[in-house]
């Protein structure tokens, strides 16, 4: 069984865009009904683009446009 760490996000990282999502086993699965209804919830409640502390830490990137924009950005992503 894996180590559930949680990771602060790094240096300069506004609080508004850190949110705990773990995408393995995240509570909102069970709270919305399942993964769908809880991703639909996280796109509608959190920004395109955030830090989540969950498993050592990572950037979740929602949305066409921002998925898109990242793709184009190779020196940031």
């Amino acid at each position: 069984m894996a180590t559930i760490v949680e990771t602060a996000p790094p240096p300069g990282i506004d609080p508004a865009l850190v949110i705990d999502f773990d995408y393995y086993n995240d509570p909102r699965y069970l709270e919305a009904g399942g993964i769908f209804e809880a991703m639909g919830e996280l796109s509608a409640q959190a920004p395109d683009m955030f830090w989540s502390t969950a498993l050592g830490g990572y950037w979740v990137i929602q949305g066409y446009d921002a998925i898109i924009e990242a793709a184009k950005r190779s020196d940031l992503f």
